[in-house]
């Protein structure tokens, strides 16, 4: 006998929805992987993780970024949960940031936990997040943060 699910929708307000890390002392970070601390946003905790520089095919060149779909909040039936969100950096001068929108269906318990994680390893070239004119480092110090517009339940009926 076959399981029901019922799939649901939960938009948010960008009040509700956004996070922004501010990291001091960028240039002591090495290229290795560093990660903000858990933010909830609808029924799941979350993470930003970034390589400042690269990881994959922008390792290197570009620095990296990502969304991590941590533990859920409530202990109620869990499944994959979809994600429409914009991963930015903040151009701290002209306003100007740099930010991509992304799509992905972080699943519930995966085997690996990169398939828990989701975002641009070619985010911003690196030689753009030095220059002084784009605003993006300013005195070592980025901004980097997310906007979650809809995050999706799964219900087993």
């Amino acid at each position: 006998m076959g399981t029901a699910e019922r799939f649901k929708l939960i938009e948010f307000s960008p009040k509700n929805s956004r996070f922004t890390w501010k990291i001091t002392q960028f240039s002591s970070f090495d290229g290795e992987e560093h990660s903000s601390y858990e933010f909830t946003v609808g029924p799941r905790r979350w993470k930003l993780v970034m390589y400042p520089k690269g990881n994959g095919d922008g390792k290197g060149n570009s620095l990296s970024l990502y969304l991590f779909a941590s533990d859920y909040v409530t202990n109620g039936p869990k499944g994959g949960t979809l994600a429409i969100y914009k991963l930015r950096v903040l151009d701290q001068l002209n306003r100007n940031h740099c930010e991509t929108e992304c799509r992905y269906w972080f699943p519930y318990n995966p085997v690996n936990q990169m398939d828990s994680l989701w975002g641009r390893p070619k985010f911003l070239p690196l030689e753009e997040l030095h220059k002084s004119s784009r605003g993006f480092l300013v005195n070592d110090q980025i901004y980097i943060g997310v906007e979650i517009s809809i995050v999706s339940t799964t219900e087993y009926l």
